[in-house]
């Protein structure tokens, strides 16, 4: 739903409308911003996306690396700010447009998402593990303050890049705070992912904690959830059991399991039903005596789950 209109120029040129609401403080110029944006001429028409690559984009704010309209408006947004964008061809591609796609005079809008910023740091891969183990408990932080204001979306991308830094560090350098900050920040990224319904997402997600701390009753609880959402029951009652035997105490995961069992049963007798219909003679059908057949030989010669909120521990 758009916000009211906030005109960003003397001329009117470069105008907004806030969609969602954003946390915190402005970027500023000089600092790198990440985004996701869909570029669309006036009549609807999509030209550009980055929502059909695997990253944001990122670019260094104020200093002519985009459109002027985009730098305008940015510097107005909020982390987690989710924006419409009018420009005006001034303020965009101008007289000469940027063919092929863009016409020339053409006035634009834009939908941006503002994910993050920050002063441009050095790449991930040449911080010492500190550093590393620094900047994933920045990223669990701000995941942290999305989720709590019901920004899964957000939340799920800072936890995200939080995974993706700690992921840098080679396992055999890997402090205990290390180890549990990878598994934290999985967790609540698959807790995000489970709240937006991306089953497939959070089923990957949680495999990856499975797969090297096996006893994570946290994580065979969220993928059982996830299995669940995808009919997958028999998979769903493992994950649940095995939870349930290293969190014995945990009712919710006790009531998953359940439901998971009553809703593999209900399939059951619904695939029965149909199985017999399919074999049920149509009406006014004659049935032919069955034939006498010869007689066949038939013998044979400790974690607790707290709930599915995010782990918000230092």
């Amino acid at each position: 739903m758009e916000g009211k209109e906030t005109v960003l120029t003397e001329d009117g040129g470069v105008r907004k409308y806030v969609m969602t609401q954003g946390i915190g403080s402005s970027p500023k110029s000089n600092q790198e911003v990440a985004v996701h944006y869909t570029g669309k001429f006036m009549d609807g028409t999509v030209f550009d996306t980055s929502l059909e690559r695997t990253s944001p984009f990122k670019f260094m704010l104020g200093v002519g690396h985009v459109i002027k309209g985009w730098d305008i408006g940015i510097l107005t947004m909020k982390k987690g700010e989710v924006m419409k964008l009018i420009v005006e061809s001034k303020y965009a591609y101008g007289e000469k447009g940027s063919l092929p796609k863009i016409p020339p005079n053409a006035t634009l809008q834009f939908e941006i998402e503002l994910l993050d910023f920050y002063y441009k740091r050095k790449p991930a891969l040449d911080m010492e593990n500190e550093e590393k183990e620094k900047l994933g408990e920045e990223y669990k932080a701000m995941g942290n303050e999305f989720y709590k204001l019901g920004k899964l979306k957000q939340a799920a991308y800072a936890y995200q890049e939080g995974v993706n830094v700690i992921s840098l560090i080679r396992e055999e350098e890997k402090t205990e705070s290390i180890k549990k900050l990878w598994i934290s920040l999985n967790l609540n990224l698959s807790v995000s992912l489970n709240g937006l319904k991306l089953w497939n997402e959070t089923i990957q997600c949680t495999e990856k904690i499975i797969t090297t701390y096996p006893n994570t009753a946290k994580a065979h609880y969220l993928r059982g959830i996830a299995y669940k959402n995808t009919l997958l029951l028999d998979e769903a009652i493992h994950d649940l059991e095995i939870a349930s035997k290293l969190a014995p105490e945990d009712q919710k995961i006790k009531l998953e399991l359940e439901e998971a069992i009553k809703q593999k049963k209900k399939l059951k007798e619904k695939e029965k039903k149909i199985f017999q219909k399919m074999f049920q003679s149509e009406p006014g059908e004659k049935k032919e005596p069955a034939k006498s057949s010869p007689p066949v030989d038939t013998s044979s010669g400790k974690e607790e789950i707290k709930s599915t909120t995010v782990d918000k521990s230092d």
